[in-house]
């Protein structure tokens, strides 16, 4: 798991891949969240992850023009 954040970390400065690396950023993101708000967590230990999944989806709603979608 460790080498695909960082995978998709790297893919955040890549051109072109900014959009892709942010969606599954988010996609493991939300999962962490979920897991939190599963095990009883109160909604403030999530937060942070909350803040970053606000900003990774918007970072690839700004980007979504590189995405290739066909």
């Amino acid at each position: 798991m460790g080498i695909a954040h960082l995978l998709d970390t790297i893919s955040l400065w890549v051109r072109g891949y900014v959009p892709y690396g942010a969606l599954f950023l988010a996609a493991k993101i939300a999962g962490g969240i979920v897991s939190h708000l599963r095990v009883g967590d109160p909604v403030v230990m999530a937060a942070p992850a909350l803040r970053l999944l606000a900003l990774l989806c918007g970072l690839a709603f700004v980007r979504r023009s590189e995405l290739s979608i066909a």
